[in-house]
This record gives structure tokens, C-alpha cells and sequence, in this order.
């Protein structure tokens, strides 16, 4: 989706009667600049512009709630052979990002560093040898730190490392119905900051495509 289609999808919810809006923000994706940055801080003003202009006149103001997390690389996505970006990098992007959001009128936002995500990630990329800190969680309360450091597990093993080279990956074993190939050539493309069209689109596109050669 494009920010055009985002402000409109968002007028039509203001001018429907409703007044908050969520959104969902990503850092720590690959090649991201401070310019990202600065368009998170944009696109949710261009937003809060559209709630203000639907909300004056009924004399009720809503609020715009954001939450910006991590990227942690899934498995089963484009991204599952990245590792998790440098923690000191992240907070850094934090700090940049809260002074950004600072002090704008009926818009809040929680950014997550890099700390809250990490054992979210160990479990995302983890193989067998995470079980037993699972076990060890799962009996200790549910204290991750302990937990791992009980079973003398590396975490940053699984969390920090690149698998680009890896032959094969944990959770190949599971067919979730998309091949390797698609996800290599989703990721290649995302280096490119190209577009995939959705099917419909890409159907469109097909129709289209005999005519556009004759003209």
C-alpha cells in the first residue's frame, strides 16, 4: 500500500465516525535510513491532519496510538535468513524516533528497543536446542533470562547471526505450501525497494499487458 492509500482509507474511517486510530510501525529493517525515520513522524501528522479535520466539527477529538517494534526476521518470510539487527543500533533508532514523536497533541506512541524482543526472536529462529529453556521457563515462572542462562543456551547464537549461507534452515521440515525460491526472490526484490503486485493486481496486469504491446 502506498501513504495515498493509507490517507484515504483513513479519511473514509474518520468520516464514518470513528474517532482513534492504531497503527503499527516496523524499524530495523534492512537498508533503513534516518529518512524512514522522518516518514514515520510524517505519515502519522498527514493522519492526525485527517482526524483533526472530521473531528472539529463534531467538537470531539480522537487520538492516534502507535506502536513501533523490532523487525524480527520470521521463519516462512522473506526476511528468515537476516539476523535481528544490532541492539545498539535499535536504540539508537529508540531515541531518534521517541524525540521525533515528542510532544505532538492527541498522538502516543510506545517504541520498543531491541531488549523487549529478544526472546521473541529466540523462539522465532531457535532450533531444538532452545527446548530445554522452554522447559526451564515454563517451570521457573516464565523468566527467560534465567531460563537460558540455567541451560547455558547462546542465544545471540540464534538471534544475531546471518543464515544466508545456511543450506538449510530449522524450519524447512514444515511445508507451509510456499517455496524457497519465492522468498529468495521476495528478498532480493525488497534489497531493490521493488514492488510485488498482489494476485489481482497481477492478473490486471495480464490482461493489460497484450494491449500495451500494441499500442
Amino acid at each position: 500500500m502506498t501513504n495515498d492509500e493509507i490517507l484515504e482509507k483513513a479519511d473514509l474511517i474518520f468520516a464514518s465516525g470513528i474517532e482513534n486510530l492504531k497503527l503499527y510501525f516496523m524499524i530495523g529493517l534492512p537498508s533503513e535510513t534516518d529518512e524512514d525515520l522522518l516518514a514515520i513522524r510524517d505519515l502519522t501528522l498527514e493522519l492526525r491532519d485527517r482526524m483533526l479535520t472530521h473531528a472539529r466539527p463534531r467538537g470531539r477529538i480522537g487520538r492516534i496510538v502507535g506502536s513501533v517494534n523490532p523487525l524480527i526476521p520470521k521463519p516462512g518470510t522473506a526476511y528468515q535468513w537476516l539476523a535481528m539487527e544490532d541492539p545498539r543500533t535499535t536504540d539508537r533508532k529508540v531515541k531518534r524516533l521517541k524525540g521525533l514523536l515528542a510532544g505532538i497533541d492527541n498522538v502516543y506512541f510506545s517504541v520498543k528497543s531491541e531488549r523487549h524482543s529478544y526472546y521473541q526472536a529466540l523462539l522465532s529462529l531457535g532450533d531444538r536446542r532452545v527446548a530445554p529453556a522452554i522447559v526451564e521457563a515454563e517451570r521457573n515462572g516464565g523468566n527467560w533470562r534465567a531460563a537460558v542462562a540455567a541451560v547455558g543456551l547462546d542465544a545471540d547464537h540464534f538471534i544475531f547471526r546471518d543464515r544466508s549461507d545456511d543450506p538449510f534452515l530449522p524450519w524447512n521440515v514444515i511445508d507451509g505450501g510456499v517455496k524457497e525460491a519465492f522468498f529468495r526472490s521476495e528478498f532480493e526484490k525488497s534489497a531493490r525497494a521493488e514492488w510485488t503486485l498482489p494476485p489481482k493486481r497481477l492478473q490486471e496486469n495480464d490482461r493489460l499487458l497484450p494491449h500495451l504491446r500494441e499500442l
